[in-house]
């Protein structure tokens, strides 16, 4: 499941609470991964920024991959107060995709796990 919230004031869906402008996603309950995904455009070197950040009682699990490959370029666990920033530089192709997926965590369950990402895709 993935929100977008593009409105001025904060929505709330369940206890998660989607701040205005951003965008959360949850991971589903038989433990598959939501996927938010960008596709590079033209090649080059690209710096790619990425936060996560806990937006209920998150126990989740996030990890950023470079065309679906292991070993990922990132992964780590978000909760309450512990956010995470992701910053690379990368040499991509044309179709490269890097991948920002959440995962229910440790705990094995998906209750809860909503999870803020923002991302910015910068052309160096």
């Amino acid at each position: 499941m993935i929100w977008q919230n593009d409105t001025c004031g904060a929505q709330i869906n369940g206890q998660a609470n989607i701040p205005p402008r951003t965008v959360a996603f949850h991971p589903g309950q038989r433990g598959e991964l939501s996927v938010v995904r960008w596709t590079c455009p033209a090649s080059g070197t690209y710096e790619i920024t990425a936060w996560f950040e806990a937006r209920d009682r998150t126990t989740s699990d996030v990890s950023v991959r470079l065309n679906g490959a292991r070993p990922e370029l990132a992964w780590t666990k978000i909760t309450p107060g512990n956010p995470s920033e992701f910053k690379r530089q990368l040499g991509l192709q044309s179709g490269d995709n890097v991948d920002f997926a959440v995962g229910f965590g440790d705990n094995g369950n998906f209750a809860y796990d909503s999870t803020g990402i923002q991302v910015v895709v910068t052309r160096l």
